[in-house]
């Protein structure tokens, strides 16, 4: 069975195959030691905050993907973020749709050829 806990920097190497940023706080999806998803916030080098989150096909069941989510927003304010910078991966069906519900907006800005999204209502 899956469960949602605080990540380490392990699991984020585990996940993403490098080194975390230096300031981070996120939540992995795992199933046993395995980290199957993960979603979080990392305070930039330029003190602006980007919002992460990857879940697996296999895992995007709606309450797993509210929880995880409600864990990215925790992280936020964990770290004081009142901004939230993130990219859109329109891969993934409806993902504009689902962060204009979030409140994010999107930006003129790119990162790896994706548009950056904002989200600058985020309450401490």
């Amino acid at each position: 069975m899956e469960q949602i806990e605080r990540a380490t920097d392990i699991d984020f190497v585990r996940f993403y195959k490098h080194e975390p940023p230096k300031e981070w706080i996120g939540y992995a999806v795992k199933k046993g030691k395995l980290v199957k998803s993960m979603a979080g916030v990392a305070k930039l080098e330029d003190g602006s905050f980007f919002g992460f989150l990857n879940i697996t096909d296999k895992y995007r069941k709606p309450i797993l993907f509210r929880q995880v989510l409600r864990a990215l927003f925790l992280a936020a304010r964990e770290l004081n973020a009142t901004t939230v910078k993130t990219t859109c991966d329109l891969d993934i069906p409806n993902a504009e749709k689902f962060l204009k519900r979030l409140g994010f907006s999107p930006t003129d800005d790119e990162i790896n050829n994706q548009k950056v999204w904002v989200c600058q209502a985020l309450k401490q």
